[in-house]
């Protein structure tokens, strides 16, 4: 045997044997307490149908997120996911996040869901609550006159769950982060706990506590709650430090990280948790990968170019602020800002000068030689160089606004914000038992994998 080949023959004898002495991550550890299915319905709603309910950035962003964590990370056999960039016309599996629609997916989902399942549903966007504190999730089609009849109850949700006796359930909610309406404060409307005694599900998972508020995040793609969730399941949870993340640790994470993120930030964010029924032992959501980059620290670039120029030809900066560049949309918008008015205002004042420079009557002809023409140069003089200065300032100030305005559109073509990858990055892995995102091996008995990234 040659020395390469017998080097080759060493290394994969090392590696197999790494292999099979590791703890193996076995289908069904995560799910040791029963041997249920794991089901997730998740939904993001960004943009609304009704014009007086404001937009949000990254609620799509926080359920596909949360989608690749419990796939990767948690062994879930079913994960729909329904966000507003789904074109309703052309949804053949209606997954445009409408009531009627997010129901129905519901509904279609419980079917075959037995007692033994874990089943999680998460929502990011709007919430509301009513009178009688109960909670509603704001749907793409909510009309904003009629709020409660045209969203989706929690209390709906957790009947629909209990009817089918699945213990194990969690209700994830990360709404309620901007104002509901344009003109008026969230904490008027924000989603309060729902009263919900009769529900066997196992807790619900609330973004913030009643009074409080619920941002989007402005250093990552993500809102805070969800940042820290996709934090949490991906291992920074993992207190004990034994490969599995479990709701309890993940509770304790998030509440202390929301915590920490609104002192740091001087906000007011509170995570919340309500436990129906009694609380018995705990279940474990996702494995501990700890990964050097995490996937909510990657930009996401989800946003059509042309509803970015859109909004930078309506206002400069306002595009930048949409796709992500928060920092400098903001100064690009404030400076667009200071140069309208100084535009508006020097256009005022040579519309005054004008009306004074036309307005001038000067003195009749004189029988004396040239007098009432000196006299009418010197009264018309400071009204002829106040009218040339104020169509100076005029001309000069339309045009820093116009070439700025113009840059404006250019930085959007020349510097786009897209998303990054990590870069220089190299793994290799070797596991038994196949993961589902990966095909196996068959060798024998057992099944094996090996798997190599790398990323420029």
């Amino acid at each position: 045997m040659n020395k390469p080949v017998s080097i080759a023959a060493l290394f994969f004898l090392c590696a197999w044997s790494f292999a099979s002495s590791a703890e193996p991550r076995k289908k069904g550890v995560l799910t040791d307490q029963k041997s249920g299915k794991r089901i997730a319905l998740l939904v993001g709603i960004n943009e609304y149908k009704d014009v007086g309910l404001s937009d949000l950035r990254k609620a799509r962003n926080d359920a596909k997120g949360l989608a690749k964590i419990l796939i990767q990370n948690g062994e879930f056999d079913s994960v729909v996911v329904m966000t507003d960039e789904i074109d309703p016309k052309q949804d053949p599996d209606s997954l445009f996040p409408t009531k009627l629609n997010i129901e129905e997916k519901l509904d279609s989902l419980l079917v075959e869901a037995g007692p033994d399942d874990v089943f999680l549903f998460f929502f990011s966007g709007h919430g509301v609550s009513d009178y009688e504190e109960k909670g509603f999730l704001l749907t793409q089609d909510t009309v904003l006159s009629k709020p409660f009849n045209s969203s989706l109850s929690v209390d709906l949700i957790a009947e629909k769950i209990s009817k089918k006796g699945i213990k194990n359930s969690l209700l994830v909610l990360d709404a309620c982060r901007d104002s509901m309406y344009t003109s008026k404060n969230a904490s008027a409307n924000s989603l309060l706990e729902s009263g919900l005694s009769r529900s066997e599900i196992f807790a619900i998972l609330y973004s913030t506590k009643a009074g409080f508020f619920s941002y989007e995040d402005d250093e990552t793609s993500y809102g805070v709650f969800t940042k820290y969730l996709i934090y949490g399941l991906e291992g920074r949870a993992d207190a004990n430090r034994d490969t599995q993340v479990s709701f309890s640790e993940l509770e304790n994470y998030i509440t202390a990280a929301v915590k920490d993120w609104s002192q740091r930030k001087n906000k007011q964010q509170k995570p919340y948790t309500k436990y129906i029924g009694e609380k018995s032992g705990d279940l474990i959501l996702t494995y501990s990968t700890n990964p050097e980059v995490s996937l909510a620290d990657v930009p996401v670039n989800q946003y059509a170019r042309e509803s970015i120029y859109v909004r930078s030809l309506l206002f400069p900066g306002w595009g930048q602020y949409y796709q992500g560049s928060e920092v400098k949309g903001k100064v690009y918008m404030g400076i667009a800002g200071v140069l309208l008015l100084a535009t508006l205002d020097s256009y005022l004042k040579y519309q005054d000068a004008k009306k004074n420079y036309d307005s001038f009557v000067g003195l009749p002809p004189s029988t004396r030689f040239g007098e009432s023409f000196v006299i009418n140069s010197i009264l018309l003089e400071p009204r002829e160089r106040a009218l040339n200065e104020a169509r100076s300032n005029f001309e000069t100030s339309s045009l820093l606004f116009g070439l700025f305005y113009f840059w404006n559109i250019a930085d959007l073509a020349l510097f786009p914000k897209v998303a990054e990858e990590p870069k220089q990055r190299f793994s290799f892995y070797m596991t038994r038992e196949a993961r589902s995102e990966i095909y196996p091996m068959a060798l024998g008995n057992h099944r094996y994998e090996a798997s190599y990234e790398i990323r420029f």
